[in-house]
């Protein structure tokens, strides 16, 4: 299985960069390699029992290129950790990203989009789903292929695909997790009936599975929507949609079970100011062609001259790792001010509670996970940074009455090497 996801994913960047490399001799490249040291103090490895100091070396590197017809963006990172004491920690965490489009003539645009996660002790569980699943190694990938057509000035067309996997086959591994798979499909169609009203068809299908048993669960979506966009003013844009969706469960050791549904989704975009803007949205999915089945979101942007703030909530269903559907409700938040020319001082935060239903064996788990991070940045000398930050983490299982503090504080030395043509 590791074979297969690496070969998917990293065969197929140098096929995509030859399919896409239509690269005019007139093209801005910027590459910006980086290398970093940090030490951190963790007083609960993996919200367990015991303390460590974890050494890491943490290299980096982000490319962009882009011509009239292309672009290429590429992000990596590879975080190499050895810890003291705890030594079955030690690991290698890698994240790569790269996204191309390309445009194939005036009203055509094809492009795709590629992930790729090795969580080693699968850490990032607590932030993005609140589950503890640290004795395992996690796999995540994700692959979407998309062809946009303008029609005509007002008309405009797209299709998309998306597969993207989570493999618990890693060097560290636990069979009481399940892996899981998705693919999503998806096409759309708007037209501008004028300047300030757009209506649009759009269909789309999400088939998730687990490993579960020696079998495999199933739950999937289908929906068909009727969209409509209103630009209320020049700051104020309104949409709407209703949808016909149907639901289809099939769990190892229980019948299957088929829904329908009608129902009404809103969401509304302000720009209260230049530098200020709310995004909300209500209902049972996100105008957009592939549904994250959001039942509720809010976004929240400020930016000044020294300094931005961004947060947001959202309610929707996920994958869990027991092999079943998550449901889960997520904020977050993030901030930055800018000191001085050389200091910067920062924030992030977020907040997971879900739900995690097991109808086989009547069992409901139930996590939640916060975190709050301040953290000061200071730029030595060009390009060169100092970075300190104290990170305070809890974890609830709330099934078991169980609660775990941790606390972390770290010092990071960077030094990046940009370079632009």
């Amino acid at each position: 299985m590791i074979k297969k996801i690496i070969l998917t994913v990293f065969v197929l960047i140098p096929i995509q960069l030859l399919f896409f490399s239509d690269i005019s001799k007139a093209y801005n490249q910027k590459i910006v390699p980086s290398i970093g040291i940090k030490e951190t103090y963790d007083t609960k490895v993996g919200y367990e029992d015991e303390d460590d100091f974890i050494h890491s070396i943490i290299p980096s590197l982000k490319y962009t290129l882009s011509d009239d017809n292309t672009n290429i963006f590429f992000n990596g990172l590879i975080d190499i950790s050895f810890y003291s004491k705890l030594h079955d920690y030690n690991g290698v965490d890698q994240i790569y990203l790269l996204d191309v489009d390309h445009n194939l003539t005036e009203n055509i645009v094809i492009g795709i989009k590629n992930n790729f996660m090795y969580d080693n002790n699968s850490k990032k569980s607590f932030e993005y789903t609140g589950e503890d699943i640290n004795s395992s190694d996690r796999i995540i990938y994700g692959i979407s292929p998309y062809i946009t057509l303008d029609i005509n000035e007002t008309t405009r067309a797209k299709c998309n695909y998306k597969i993207s996997e989570i493999n618990y086959q890693g060097y560290s591994y636990n069979d009481d997790y399940s892996d899981s798979i998705t693919n999503s499909f998806g096409a759309s169609i708007e037209h501008d009936l004028s300047e300030r009203i757009t209506m649009g068809l759009a269909t789309s299908a999400d088939l998730r599975s687990y490993d579960k048993d020696d079998a495999k669960n199933h739950y999937d979506h289908y929906k068909i929507s009727l969209l409509t966009r209103y630009r209320l003013s020049e700051r104020t844009k309104l949409r709407l949609s209703i949808s016909g969706d149907q639901y289809y469960e099939n769990e190892v050791n229980d019948d299957s079970d088929t829904t329908q549904t009608v129902n009404v989704s809103a969401g509304a975009t302000h720009e209260i100011s230049e530098r200020l803007k709310l995004d909300i949205f209500l209902g049972t999915g996100d105008q957009t062609t592939f549904d994250e089945s959001g039942a509720l979101g809010a976004e929240l942007t400020w930016i000044g001259e020294t300094w931005k703030l961004s947060g947001g909530y959202k309610k929707d269903i996920t994958s869990g790792a027991r092999g079943y559907d998550l449901k889960r409700d997520k904020i977050f938040a993030t901030g930055e001010y800018r000191v001085s020319e050389k200091t910067l001082l920062g924030f992030r935060g977020g907040y997971v509670y879900s739900n995690e239903i097991d109808n086989d064996e009547d069992d409901e788990e139930k996590y939640t996970y916060y975190s709050m991070e301040p953290y000061l940045q200071y730029e030595i000398v060009k390009n060169s940074f100092i970075t300190a930050s104290y990170n305070y983490g809890v974890y609830m299982d709330r099934d078991e009455d169980n609660s775990i503090t941790r606390n972390q504080i770290y010092i990071m030395y960077t030094i990046t090497f940009p370079s632009d043509k």
